[in-house]
């Protein structure tokens, strides 16, 4: 289809959960595509693994992605290339049941306000479908060291 590096004849956009289509799927948290903006070697990395078909997205990530649009053009525009190039990760109960995990985790560590919501939702996308978080955000580090999050911090130090 249109994506690159797709392979003929399979769906890249549905999956059963907890079922990696593709060994090494990432999900590239906003903090790390921001940091891609400021890093030539970063923004060539996520863009081999896009065009190699182990990018993926899922709902909180397209909401970040959509709420930096300058206008209903450029949303269109955001929305329309996630689509078109990242494999989507549907939302499932299982996906909603790990969210609940991690931030009951997290409470246990007396971390629970440590991390957003949003990135406790990712962290949970991850889990369920065995995929690498890609960041640079301390949410992912902390949420990481309370669960089985694969998470790597990109780009340079944070202070």
């Amino acid at each position: 289809m249109g994506r690159p590096g797709g392979t003929a004849g399979v769906d890249h956009r549905t999956r059963p959960p907890a079922q990696p289509l593709i060994a090494g799927l990432f999900l590239a948290d906003t903090s790390a595509t921001a940091a891609a903006r400021k890093e030539a070697h970063l923004a060539g990395w996520l863009t081999r693994l896009m065009e190699a078909g182990l990018l993926a997205t899922c709902v909180p990530l397209d909401l970040e992605a959509g709420f930096s649009a300058t206008s209903p053009t450029d949303h269109q525009l955001i929305m329309a290339q996630r689509r078109e190039f990242l494999v989507e990760l549907p939302h499932t109960p299982e996906v909603a049941t790990r969210a609940r995990e991690v931030q009951a985790a997290l409470a246990v560590a007396g971390q629970h306000r440590a991390a957003g919501s949003f990135d406790v939702l990712v962290a949970a996308f991850a889990l369920t479908y065995r995929a690498t978080v890609l960041h640079h955000d301390r949410d992912y580090d902390i949420i990481a060291s309370v669960t089985e999050l694969t998470a790597e911090r990109v780009g340079g130090r944070r202070p």
